[in-house]
């Protein structure tokens, strides 16, 4: 008999706490994301079950596939964590996670497409929406070098990812240094160091 595997989210501000409330229900009732889900791939062979949910999310797969994060929206990151990694309080990156899920969950109902495949605004959203995945105290050490990687990949990445998202141009995958990545209709992939794989459903699926 399987066994689920305990997972932890992060209980930050009230804001935030309402947020990973509600959720489910608001992505309950958004068109076209029931197809797209997270899950946790666990080695064969593990008591453990994947546990699923639907888009707007990420996981973080490490420590050879044996922990997983779960994040929804931007929200999800240890303050503590982010305070190490960026210029801000984590106060104010909590607050700024919540702008950026309500702004995210708001085009992602009115499926607005102009908006979510905007390189610009790909270059904000999606290293929001790993970074709730991987800004954790379970993380290893080369945090710093993979939350880097990231940035330049969005920074890099955002017009041909934006193209993919909008099916103007066919998926692709790619490797840059410590980073493989793999770019579909729906989700951004990312494995660092062949350690930490990352996956972002960034787009409901298309109609």
């Amino acid at each position: 008999m399987h066994h689920t595997k305990a997972f932890r989210l992060w209980a930050g501000p009230d804001s935030t706490r309402v947020l990973l409330g509600v959720l489910g229900a608001v992505m309950a009732s958004i068109p076209g994301v029931a197809r797209a889900a997270c899950y946790c791939e666990f080695p064969s062979g593990t008591e453990t079950m994947a546990y699923g949910t639907r888009a707007a999310c990420t996981i973080v797969m490490s420590e050879a596939n044996k922990t997983c994060n779960i994040a929804f929206a931007a929200t999800g990151a240890d303050p503590g964590i982010a305070t190490m990694m960026a210029p801000t309080r984590g106060e104010d990156y909590a607050t700024e996670a919540y702008s950026i899920s309500i702004e995210y969950l708001t085009y992602i109902r009115d499926r607005n497409i102009d908006k979510l495949t905007n390189p610009e605004y790909i270059k904000k959203t999606l290293p929001a929406l790993m970074r709730a995945g991987y800004l954790r105290r379970n993380m290893p050490a080369e945090l710093k070098e993979l939350d880097a990687s990231v940035l330049e990949f969005a920074q890099t990445q955002s017009k041909q990812i934006g193209a993919v998202f909008q099916g103007k141009m066919p998926e692709y995958k790619g490797e840059r240094k410590k980073l493989e990545y793999h770019v579909s209709r729906t989700a951004v992939q990312l494995i660092f160091d062949r350690k930490i794989k990352i996956t972002t459903i960034f787009m409901p699926e298309p109609r």
